[in-house]
């Protein structure tokens, strides 16, 4: 007897739910060599199989004529056959073998007449494949069968990009195909024969491909041909475009102004420091930087280098990265003028900075000091001369292992020189290479971004190591020093050593204290800002040498080996070395030259309002406006409270700096929630300096310490850890703390980009957001194949990353990930609107068979990702599920005597009132686009009570400010009396 497939979840509910259909669990038949599965958070009941030849089985009602079927998840690779017999007869095998994590229902294609008693039964005798089958259905009548489609959708051709080469520009072609597959896309000039092709990698249904070397004005057609891993084909339509440059937007704005200040709290005072800062648009007002201009207090103006970071997507600028040097007193801000529009022009620039390139050096002259990088071996610089004088004649990175091997950096070749930003102001170049011992055996990858200013004697360093090329999960290392020859030392000197963040050996002396990191040696400044919170770190002077140590040498220092302080501080620093795990990475900042000036260097703020009215960091209002005054007090006072914890709990170190601890009570929590995203967010409703100062070391130790960067398993790459014990997990065994997370995972419900994205904008570092990228470039790709989620905290993290990337990038590859988890978001949102699954122990607290359900966080979390997709797309299917999700929250697990939310759907489950994390962003939201009336009496109560309960804590703070500013900004419409 012939089977047949039924897909899609609304078919199969049409079918199982007609009122003549009969249909039973398949958790409450038979079972033999299956299992009830309960500690899953499967969609609805299910079995799966445990041995070889499981079946499931049962009697057979009295109900006539039927057709048998069942309903199997066909989600393992490779072929699951499923023998169908009656009575002891096989008669019919299904094979569930689509492997694309979608249900399925087989049904006999012959009806059958059951007086009942007859005793029916599942056989899965494959060899591998788990076997998850939900019911069992006796139907009148032949559901329609349904083949899974083979398309190519959404197909789009990028506009044409600028190459490294004047001659030649780029096209980014984006598609989706309905089933896993490899594609290849075949182009061919306007009028040619000739045809080019380029072929994918690896199987996928989210596609990008990067055209490179195209003639410019010209004109293209192309084709794409699709094979699916069963080796069926499909083609598109042969589609054209041209790479003739669009034309750059006007901007609406002829001229305006915003007013920026500039504050320097470093004492004592500096003429002519540095600044670098991005400065966001509203859409659509400012075409392009060039039309930028700046002017001192005095109104003059001032020499500035500025660049588009990002665009909104009628192409306008949204970001600008400006460079200028600022006349601030210590201790005193001063107002800058940015004028801004279309008729807006700088004058000529004038500037010393040049850059010579050549075969064999990159030479960078700022006027007072002169920088040569040598081409020829791997150094971050060779030489640094001030006013013609040598105050560094060569540098090395040196890495020494727990045997003793010394792996230079000079004894490989360079692999990166690059120049990646060049103006009037500021020149970055970024050196990267690799270390490697006598034998040519190499360990560890370094990058080194040097920064050069106009006028300036003195660069700034940054560099990254990362921990890489090897197949073990944790490497040692005894040292690793970046070694400077100077003839400014001319004797053994100074010998400083920060151990712990409150201890420190100097010339051999123990003392209690911190070193602020700034070191002189004859003319020459070696200044390392975050020495001590940085620990351990070292500076020595040696004849001809002084020794910056990243990893100092642990000989002779101790580190707790017992106690809270030896697993939560001293993880990676025990037995006299280094213990990293494979992919950490870690930055630096050093400054280097004569005269480096007191940091922190000048910071610039323009108003709040500026920055919420931009659109460009989301929706928030000001928190001068007066509308939520305690909210207001009680986030600073957060701010004091966040950093005496991480004071009280000497939350510091090299792996440490930047995160909190304390993730159910034993973990560090990796950013949860995105610190640096919530507190960039309050710096620019507040203007107060202090969270950006927070939200930048967040940024920079979660971009390096908490992302798998480098690993011997591809699988691993890119991958962001989970909240955990040192961070990445791995250094103690399972159990070694009741509740502690040892052996950390990845997962994109705890992957987050926004803070990266912002970091980069803000501060135009580069690293970040090509960190972002790589991130989401991991989860848009492989993490949409056959795309299903778990809980809905899943897909709701998958789709922020996901639309941050895109509205960062004007990416269609990433809108295009956001229509694939949306789609299977939409098929699978339950009746009532609340995406019901099975719940787990910890969110319900009752003996199999548990409730049904969800945990609000995770449906609050999908919402605010459910959001930003209809922002960008404006689906009205989308826009009646965040309603219908919103509802359900409220009906579903608001307690009206205590103004806060159930923790889950569970009656028995806990009271929250920190209603920020509990999705009153996703049900003001609702109200918005709907006018929705329950939505609109619970959010102001939920608002209040959320401003009540917040806390300092790291969780606690990260979540409050990533979703508070929206929510503030509705509650305020609300009670104005404005809806959309």
């Amino acid at each position: 007897m012939r089977v047949h497939t039924t897909w899609g979840l609304r078919a199969i509910g049409a079918a199982l739910s007609r009122p003549d259909a009969v249909t039973l669990d398949a958790s409450d038949m038979e079972l033999d060599g299956f299992v009830d599965d309960t500690r899953s958070e499967y969609r609805q009941r299910s079995v799966t199989r445990t041995e070889v030849g499981g079946s499931i089985s049962l009697l057979a009602p009295a109900c006539g004529d039927r057709y048998v079927g069942f309903v199997i998840y066909d989600e393992s690779r490779g072929a699951e056959p499923v023998d169908i017999e009656i009575d002891g007869v096989v008669v019919a095998t299904a094979i569930a073998d689509a492997n694309n994590r979608r249900e399925r229902l087989f049904t006999l294609s012959e009806s059958r007449r059951f007086e009942g008693g007859e005793r029916v039964r599942l056989v899965a005798h494959g060899a591998s494949g788990r076997y998850r089958i939900e019911r069992v259905a006796f139907l009148t009548e032949l559901p329609e069968a349904t083949e899974r489609p083979f398309e190519i959708r959404r197909l789009h051709v990028g506009a044409a990009e600028e190459s490294a080469s004047a001659s030649s520009v780029e096209a980014r072609i984006t598609w989706t195909t309905t089933r896993d597959a490899s594609c290849r896309v075949e182009y061919w000039g306007d009028g040619s024969n000739g045809r080019a092709i380029v072929e994918e990698d690896e199987l996928g249904m989210n596609h990008r491909v990067v055209l490179r070397g195209l003639e410019t004005d010209a004109a293209y057609r192309y084709r794409v041909v699709s094979t699916d891993i069963d080796g069926a084909t499909t083609q598109s339509e042969v589609g054209t475009f041209s790479t003739r440059a669009a034309a750059a937007p006007a901007g609406s704005v002829r001229s305006a102004h915003v007013p920026l200040t500039v504050t320097h709290e470093g004492t004592p005072s500096y003429p002519s420091a540095p600044v670098t800062h991005g400065v966001p648009f509203p859409e659509g007002v400012l075409g392009a930087s060039d039309h930028l201009r700046l002017c001192d207090p005095a109104g003059a103006e001032v020499t500035l280098q500025a660049s588009t970071l990002g665009r909104w997507l009628d192409g306008s600028a949204k970001w600008a990265l400006l460079d200028f040097h600022a006349d601030t007193a210590a201790g005193q801000s001063a107002p800058y003028t940015l004028e801004y529009g279309a008729d807006v022009r700088r004058g000529a620039d004038e500037s010393p900075l040049t850059v010579d390139e050549s075969d064999d050096t990159l030479t960078i002259d700022a006027g007072p000091l002169t920088v040569v990088v040598d081409r020829s071996h791997f150094a971050p610089f060779s030489e640094i001369r001030v006013a013609g004088r040598a105050l560094i004649t060569g540098s090395r990175l040196v890495v020494t292992d727990v045997d003793g091997a010394v792996f230079t950096s000079t004894r490989v070749a360079v692999t990166t020189v690059e120049v990646e930003d060049r103006g009037p102001v500021r020149c970055a170049v970024r050196i990267e290479g690799r270390h490697a011992d006598e034998h040519g055996v190499e360990l560890f990858t370094s990058i080194c971004r040097l920064h050069v200013y106009a006028g300036q004697p003195y660069v700034r360093l940054d560099h990254t190591f990362v921990c890489d090329a090897s197949s073990e999960t944790f490497i040692d290392i005894a040292s690793m020093t970046l070694e400077i020859d100077t003839p400014e030392s001319d004797t053994d000197g100074m010998h400083v050593f920060q151990t712990h963040d409150d201890a420190r050996v100097v010339d051999g002396e123990e003392r209690e204290g911190r070193c602020d990191g700034r070191f002189r040696v004859g003319g020459l400044d070696v200044v390392v800002p975050d020495f001590w919170q940085s620990y351990p770190k070292s500076f020595r002077a040696l004849p001809g040498r002084v020794d910056l140590g990243i990893c100092p040498s642990l000989d002779g220092v101790h580190y707790s080996e017992e106690g809270e302080d030896e697993h939560k501080l001293y993880f990676y620093l025990k037995h006299g070395r280094y213990r990293f795990r494979e992919g950490v990475a870690k930055t630096h900042t050093v400054y280097l030259g004569a005269d480096v000036p007191p940091l922190p260097l000048p910071t610039v703020q323009a108003p709040a309002e500026w920055y919420c009215d931009s659109g460009a960091l989301g929706e928030m209002t000001p928190a001068g406006s007066g509308r939520f005054g305690v909210y207001e007090a009680k986030v600073a006072q957060a701010l004091d409270g966040y950093r005496a914890n991480r004071e009280a709990g000497s939350e510091y170190g090299m792996l440490n700096y930047g995160d909190w601890w304390g993730e159910r009570r034993w973990n560090w929590g990796n950013s949860e929630y995105d610190t640096a995203y919530g507190f960039f967010l309050q710096w620019a409703r507040s203007g107060d300096p202090g969270w950006f100062a927070e939200a930048a070391l967040a940024a920079l130790h979660h971009r390096d310490v908490d992302v798998c960067h480098a690993s011997a398993d591809a699988g691993r790459v890119d991958g962001v850890y989970t909240h955990c014990i040192g961070h990445t997990g791995g250094y103690y065994p399972d159990g070694y703390r009741p509740g502690a997370i040892t052996r950390a995972s990845f997962s994109v419900s705890h992957t987050w980009v926004d803070g990266f994205l912002l970091h980069h904008f803000l501060t135009g570092d580069r690293r970040s957001m090509a960190v972002a990228r790589r991130i989401a470039d991991r989860y848009d790709a492989d993490g949409t194949r056959n795309y299903d989620f778990t809980n809905c905290r899943s897909n709701g993290w998958h789709l922020i990353l996901t639309m941050a990337m895109y509205h960062a990038t004007r990416d269609r590859f990433y809108l295009n990930a956001g229509h694939l988890i949306v789609e299977r978001t939409l098929e699978r949102q339950t009746d009532d609107g609340g995406w019901r699954r099975m719940m787990v122990p910890g969110h319900c607290y009752h003996e199999p068979p548990r409730h049904t359900g969800n945990a609000g966080f995770m449906v609050g979390i999908l919402l605010a990702g459910l959001k930003l997709y209809h922002q960008a797309t404006g689906d009205a299917a989308v826009a009646d599920a965040i309603v219908r999700g919103a509802e359900f929250l409220i009906d579903d697990m608001w307690v009206d005597d205590s103004d806060g939310f159930r923790y889950t759907s569970c009656p028995e489950s806990s009271l929250c009132t920190d209603n920020f994390h509990r999705g009153i962003d996703g049900i003001g939201y609702a109200w918005r686009i709907s006018g929705s009336e329950v939505c609109a009496e619970i959010l102001p109560r939920a608002t209040e009570m959320a401003i009540d309960r917040l806390s300092p804590s790291g969780k606690s703070i990260s979540a409050s400010l990533r979703h508070a500013p929206s929510v503030l900004r509705d509650v305020a419409r609300l009670l104005d009396g404005r809806v959309d």
